[in-house]
């Protein structure tokens, strides 16, 4: 394995995604109706999710174990 790559649970774009799944996941279940009262809302969160998932992995210069 690389001697450069780093820990799973020391990747930033890991912890990002994986607070973005928990986040999104327990809106859907406790409140689905926000989902369909504010579809702009939701479709904005997406983007900006997506954005800096790419922020991350720009910055990125290690892989993980």
């Amino acid at each position: 394995m690389n001697d450069l790559a780093k820990n799973l649970f020391a990747s930033k774009t890991i912890w990002f995604n994986l607070l973005t799944l928990v986040s999104i996941s327990l809106a859907a279940i406790n409140d689905s109706t926000i989902i369909t009262e504010h579809p702009l809302a939701v479709g904005t969160v997406a983007v900006m999710s997506s954005l800096v998932n790419l922020g991350l992995r720009l910055v990125t210069d290690k892989p993980i174990k």
